[in-house]
């Protein structure tokens, strides 16, 4: 059938049960047939984040920004997963895309603050403090 949409509510109600590899099966279904969802690739990149396939995860938001170029969260997305696999110069050159994306993402600006103060960058720790300032963060 051309009705995609069930494909996406399985995986949505395989991934509330933990079953995630039936989940991924059903997003990727859906996925194959329509490009531009941008919650079926999260979903899906999520499930490959639990199962720590990390490197499944990143795929899947990089097919993301192929679809959609200017998509903000397949580009955060590929940055939490290098900081959760500690490659941090990889999560650095991502969290930098996003904020390019999204400048007034305090969360954001805080990872970036943060981890510039952890890699001794004072360029970057005046930049991303001097943004916080900006954003209404007063306590850095």
């Amino acid at each position: 059938s051309n009705f995609v949409t069930p494909s996406f509510e399985m995986g949505v109600i395989m991934d509330g049960r933990d079953s995630l590899q039936q989940a991924i099966y059903w997003y990727e279904r859906f996925i194959s047939r329509i490009k531009t969802q941008k919650e079926a690739y999260a979903n899906l990149s999520y499930a490959y984040f639990r199962l720590k396939e990390y490197d499944k995860s990143i795929n899947t938001n990089k097919r993301a920004l192929a679809a959609m170029p200017s998509a903000y969260e397949p580009t955060v997305n590929i940055a939490k997963t290098y900081h959760q696999m500690q490659q941090l110069d990889s999560a650095i050159v991502y969290y930098e895309k996003s904020y390019l994306l999204n400048q007034k993402d305090v969360n954001l600006v805080k990872v970036l603050y943060g981890l510039s103060k952890g890699q001794n960058d004072a360029r970057r720790v005046q930049i991303y403090g001097l943004k916080l300032k900006e954003l209404g963060v007063k306590d850095l």
